[in-house]
């Protein structure tokens, strides 16, 4: 059986690992990219391992941050575009209106001034539940265990 290029990562292949990561590659991916077989891959996994770990940070503040603009332009008020469509008498579909609106999420602004504001905003119905469990048959399994 004939032998191919042995591969050697360098550090582009290094950078490659980290961008695709970021984007959300998976492993299957990357390796199509760097075009090696996984089982090279795994050979070099040491080498990829510090790529693949920031990548993988970078992606998650990038979609914390993408979530957390998405609340906060949900609670200031978000454009939204509403098409209606009707059918004319050939069976085909037709723009019938469009309307524009802002949407405006009142349980998002809660959860925004109670988690922002020093505790200005606090929710009233917060209730604390007790429970004793001698008020139970429970065996003593559970409530000592």
């Amino acid at each position: 059986m004939a032998q191919g290029k042995k591969y050697l990562p360098n550090g582009t292949d290094k950078e490659i690992v980290e961008r695709l990561r970021t984007e959300g590659c998976t492993i299957a991916q990357i390796v199509e990219k760097l075009g090696i077989c996984y089982d090279t891959f795994l050979l070099h996994r040491d080498t990829f391992q510090d790529a693949l770990k920031k990548g993988d940070a970078y992606k998650d503040i990038n979609d914390l941050t993408k979530v957390k603009n998405k609340l906060l332009d949900r609670c200031l008020g978000e454009k939204v575009i509403e098409k209606e469509y009707t059918v004319n008498e050939n069976g085909e579909q037709v723009l019938k209106s469009i309307k524009e609106k802002t949407v405006v999420s009142d349980m998002l602004i809660v959860f925004y001034l109670a988690n922002k504001s020093d505790g200005e905003f606090v929710s009233i119905n917060q209730n604390k539940l007790t429970i004793n469990p001698s008020e139970f048959n429970l065996p003593n399994i559970i409530i000592n265990g």
